[in-house]
């Protein structure tokens, strides 16, 4: 059988970028606002603590605080991952009020992988969340799209989110966002990174508000059993109702 050179270079090389590939399991995240395609396997079980810490808001100078969420994830298989957030609350200091502590709410999330990021052409995933707090109910539908060559880890997120708050949830609003982030992995068990976030808020789905872009560095370590990930991240528009900064830390662990 006679082989054509050119095929035997391609092949060649595209071994050689496998052979370099550093996968991630989508539990261990290479990115803190933005959602990865690939799935853990079958029966993982993974424990998720998260911690942002928001400050220094342009009509409340003295604004910071911090949000907590403690999530359970769990792969059905290979492909479907479920995700219990088990509490959501926050611990705030404003000028006006003082420091509060505030219950958000519970939350649980679905998703499902489609195409594999690092074997076909392109990721895809499937993303829905239902949450629900005191005045609050929302549902969230992302779609996840990512990308792994060698090293090289690239993502994006498209979503859309229905509120409805208040005590009688009459209120309604509608949120459109995108994530992006690109990730590179040093050595197996550092990643180094960009994220990006646009935000933008619909009152009544009628009043387009000011939209809001961030960006900033990440890193990401991991072990066999944890990882911790973390995102400082500026504000770029001039938004004063929004944080001009924030940092958002995400530790795993594999129960």
């Amino acid at each position: 059988m006679k082989l054509n050179p050119w095929k035997v270079v391609v092949l060649g090389g595209w071994l050689a970028v496998m052979g370099q590939a550093q996968v991630t399991r989508g539990g261990e995240r290479a990115f803190t606002g933005v959602y990865e395609a690939g799935t853990s396997p079958k029966g993982t079980l993974e424990f998720e603590q998260w911690v942002t810490w928001a400050t220094h808001k342009e009509a409340d100078a003295d604004n910071q605080g911090f949000e907590f969420r403690h999530e359970l994830e769990y792969s059905v298989s290979d492909n479907w991952m479920v995700a219990l957030y088990l509490s959501d609350w926050q611990a705030e200091r404003s000028q006006g009020d003082g420091t509060s502590v505030r219950w958000n709410n519970v939350a649980a999330e679905t998703i499902y992988r489609l195409l594999d990021p690092t074997v076909d052409p392109l990721g895809l995933a499937g993303y829905l969340e239902v949450k629900g707090g005191d005045k609050l109910l929302s549902l969230e539908g992302k779609l996840l799209v990512q990308k792994n060559i060698g090293r090289w880890i690239a993502a994006w997120n498209g979503a859309v989110e229905a509120e409805w708050e208040g005590s009688g949830l009459d209120e309604q609003n509608g949120v459109l966002e995108e994530t992006a982030g690109v990730s590179y992995g040093v050595k197996p068990s550092l990643r180094v990174g960009v994220e990006l976030k646009h935000e933008v808020e619909c009152a009544d789905w009628q009043e387009w508000e000011k939209p809001v872009f961030y960006v900033g560095p990440n890193a990401s370590y991991r072990t066999p059993r944890w990882f911790a990930t973390i995102t400082p991240s500026v504000q770029l528009t001039h938004d004063d109702e929004s944080p001009d900064f924030v940092i958002r830390l995400i530790l795993g662990i594999e129960l």
